[in-house]
């Protein structure tokens, strides 16, 4: 079972984004970042926010696994 910090390991590898770089963005430490792709700790709803607005992620890939990674422009 695929779990929503390996969805958003999946996303950030998409984007060709480091930890470093996606950490900046979301201003969190690569390091926490890492425990949110293993699954230690959770991200928030303003994290999910900026990962939808800044990369049009769609929040129902990273919340439960439907639907493509990123959200159709169509």
């Amino acid at each position: 079972m695929c779990t929503q910090g390996a969805r958003i390991r999946k996303a950030r590898k998409n984007l060709q984004l480091s930890l470093q770089q996606l950490g900046q963005v979301l201003n969190v430490s690569k390091q926490y970042l890492s425990k949110i792709e293993k699954n230690e700790r959770l991200l928030n709803n303003h994290k999910l926010s900026i990962l939808i607005s800044e990369y049009g992620i769609n929040a129902n890939y990273i919340l439960v696994g439907k639907g493509n990674i990123f959200i159709s422009t169509k």
